[in-house]
């Protein structure tokens, strides 16, 4: 495969205008592979020593404080399976330095005035290393510098706060796919945010020891929701980044891009697994067997297992399922929160705290047969979801089938929303999938597209998969398709056919509006024609009349022009004698008389004197 081919596979980037003019700069030769790999570090790392235009773009357009890591990972990632190592090492050493008692942690800074930043670091760093390493069982991050000890620098980022966690190469004492690492936090980071931004980026750096392959989406979803593990009063600011996840549900769920905190967001897939399938008290265990399975060692080469194979691994060993059943009890828990908070449907902890709700794609009124094709920018892509609410009328009664037709794996599922608690779903199915139900007044429909066993959590297809809702009525509804004769007179007696589809024996006719015309009789012929004998009163309004067929099942069809109803012979003559004739131009006998009467005068010779 092409060197830049493989690049552009390995990286969730464009969006970010830096990315996207060295996409544009390598795509048209003027910059290497390598040299955009390196101002994509530096961007992060040293924005200073970046030559002209980049200095000024990336002056202009920063790195998010929240993504530097994952810039320096999917760079590394890009070095290692394009053979373009070594890459730099550690900073160098600063001015003044803090060592732990208790971890192998040293915290760097080069002012004294930043002294009290770095005794607050380190305390999180000993927090975070006891709980996360000793604790939760993920692996320390390789030790391999002078001092045998893991740096953390303070300093200033360029990026306004936050921080990162950097790759620096591989480590060749282990024969997994791991990496070294070093932390840098921005000295302009508000103090209360220290803790969980330690937390965070040192949970990246056990990461990179254990698989440094793995998508930046799992590596961004793990550590966000390490951020409350460790430090759980940090919830309270961490599941307000639920918004760039929850805004965008036909994204795929290990997607993202470097544009957005969707993958920050994402901790709220992390926290799914984590108290689903986690002992009470241990879920953050859990996440670090499944980066565990992840682990490979193919020097560097492919991640494979990637977390989706391990997570479904992990599962079906356990006898708790697979990867697709996880994935659709996902798609209900992350509905239910905020104001959709239910004691009944909720999986999460404290769902009323956590916001906001998913966006819903539309809201249906299903008591009339729906087609649905939603827009372009809504369709699903791999493991990406849509959600649709469905009203029901109190009258509407009938069970209803949910049929889909698309291209891919799908699954649907039905969550009655009001009365006793009630889950219907399909079979996963390729290129479609059904699901029949009975209606009660609101129910949410959720449309899942599922990935293949192909699926590379990271290499998101740009754009979701087209398809198609049809909602009708399991036992169709009736059709009506023409009625004979077209038109009748007032004070007659007629035999009307009426031909169409789906009647049923025992059907009854209505015409509207009601109480004018007669159904008499009504006759089932087959299954597509009714004769009915139709008494239209004298007093009858002209005009068209609508004719409802409705089924013995209480299904109903409609016709909105069926039999025209016309004046009667009799008054139509009578009328016509009466009001005598008009002439063409609407002049009537009124006129005619004072135009002879004109003319008269005007013939009149006056009297002589």
């Amino acid at each position: 495969m092409p060197v830049v081919l493989l690049f552009s596979l390995l990286l969730n980037l464009p969006s970010h205008p830096v990315l996207e003019r060295l996409g544009a700069a390598e795509t048209e030769g003027r910059i290497t592979l390598l040299q955009r790999i390196e101002i994509m570090e530096d961007a992060v790392r040293d924005p200073g020593r970046l030559a002209e235009p980049w200095r000024t773009l990336v002056k202009r357009h920063p790195v998010d404080p929240e993504l530097g890591t994952a810039w320096l990972v999917e760079a590394y990632q890009a070095r290692t399976r394009t053979n373009l190592l070594p890459i730099a090492g550690f900073p160098g050493e600063l001015a003044f330095f803090l060592d732990s008692e208790i971890v192998p942690v040293r915290v760097y800074y080069d002012l004294e005035t930043q002294g009290t930043l770095a005794r607050m670091t380190l305390e999180a760093a000993e927090t975070s290393w006891i709980a996360e390493i000793d604790g939760f069982g993920f692996f320390a991050p390789p030790l391999t510098t002078p001092e045998g000890r893991y740096r953390i620098y303070i300093g200033d980022t360029g990026m306004g706060g936050g921080g990162y966690c950097s790759p620096v190469g591989t480590y060749a004492e282990t024969p997994w796919d791991d990496c070294q690492t070093y932390v840098v936090v921005d000295q302009r980071n508000p103090r209360y945010y220290i803790d969980s931004l330690v937390a965070h980026e040192l949970n990246h750096a056990t990461q990179g020891a254990m698989d440094c392959l793995e998508p930046v989406s799992f590596w961004e979803n793990t550590a966000t929701y390490m951020k409350f593990a460790v430090f759980p009063s940090s919830l309270s600011y961490v599941r307000y980044y639920m918004d760039y996840f929850q805004s965008l549900p036909y994204w795929s769920v290990a997607g993202g891009d470097q544009n957005s905190l969707y993958w920050y967001g994402g901790f709220v897939w992390a926290y799914f697994l984590a108290e689903r399938y986690g002992e009470p008290g241990q879920g953050a265990i859990f996440l670090r067997e499944i980066w565990e399975r992840s682990m490979q060692e193919t020097h560097n080469v492919t991640n494979s297992p990637h977390y989706f194979q391990a997570l479904d691994g992990l599962l079906q060993e356990r006898g708790q399922g697979d990867l697709h059943q996880a994935f659709h009890d996902f798609s209900r828990a992350r509905w239910f929160v905020e104001e959709n908070a239910s004691e009944t449907y909720s999986m999460l902890p404290e769902p009323g705290y956590l916001t906001p709700a998913p966006l819903m794609t539309e809201s249906l009124e299903i008591d009339t047969p729906l087609v649905i094709t939603p827009q372009k920018t809504v369709w699903p892509r791999p493991y990406g979801v849509n959600y649709y609410k469905l009203n029901a009328p109190e009258t509407y009664l009938r069970n209803t089938t949910v049929t889909l037709s698309g291209e891919g794996l799908w699954y649907l599922q039905l969550v009655q929303l009001v009365g006793e608690a009630e889950v219907i779903t399909s079979e996963l199915t390729e290129n479609g999938a059904s699901l029949t139900f009975d209606p009660r007044s609101r129910a949410l429909l959720i449309v899942e597209h599922v990935g293949d066993s192909g699926f590379v959590p990271g290499n998101n297809p740009r754009e979701g998969a087209e398809y198609t809702l049809e909602i009708q009525s399991t036992v169709p509804l009736p059709v009506i398709s023409a009625v004979t004769p077209a038109s009748a007179w007032q004070g007659s007696e007629v035999i009307v056919q009426v031909y169409g589809a789906a009647f049923q024996e025992g059907a009854t006719a209505t015409f509207s509006p009601d109480s004018v015309l007669e159904v008499l009789e009504t006759t089932f012929v087959s299954e597509g024609q009714l004769t009915l004998k139709v008494n239209i009163p004298s007093r009858a309004l002209t005009g068209p009349y609508g004719l409802t067929v409705t089924n013995p099942d209480t299904g109903k069809g409609w016709i909105e022009r069926s039999v025209f109803v016309m004046q009667s012979e009799k008054k139509a003559s009578d009328g016509c004698s009466a009001s005598g004739p008009r002439t063409s131009s609407g002049f009537g006998p009124g006129w005619i008389f004072l135009g002879l009467l004109l003319l008269a005068l005007r013939r009149r010779r006056p009297e002589r004197g």
